[in-house]
């Protein structure tokens, strides 16, 4: 819902994907043995059917939201281009197996997992100058 308005003047892109991932990696987004949101994959795939239906819907809910919200800030690409790059990017925020918060204890620095790093890469995958099939 941070999204706004689609009448609303567009956020800057960074703003826009801070708002879309940052969620995805606040402490309620884990449980103590990984990412909870490969609980809902799995329920997605594999669940009640009725649970699985209200939980895609859902899902796709988000998904047209994120896509309105991105659509002014990305006109350089055509809307399936657009999904399909949002869709890599989400894979993205749940990261490579196995899917725990690490943190890199011995050097103190920032987690490669961190939201800093996630949006960069975000923004380099929406950007005009990014190859791609658009």
């Amino acid at each position: 819902m941070a999204l706004g308005d689609e009448q609303a003047s567009p956020s800057p892109l960074g703003d826009t994907l801070r708002i879309w991932l940052g969620p995805l990696l606040q402490a309620a987004a884990f449980t103590p043995g990984g990412r909870a949101l490969v609980v809902l994959d799995e329920i997605a795939a594999h669940g009640d059917p009725e649970l699985s239906r209200q939980l895609l819907q859902a899902m796709v809910t988000v998904s047209e939201r994120v896509q309105r919200a991105l659509r002014p800030l990305t006109s350089h690409l055509d809307p399936r281009e657009l999904r399909a790059r949002l869709r890599f990017i989400a894979g993205a925020a749940l990261g490579p197996p196995p899917r725990v918060r690490a943190k890199d204890m011995a050097s103190g620095e920032e987690p490669l997992d961190s939201l800093r790093y996630l949006c960069a890469f975000a923004e380099a995958a929406l950007s005009p100058h990014a190859q791609g099939g658009a």
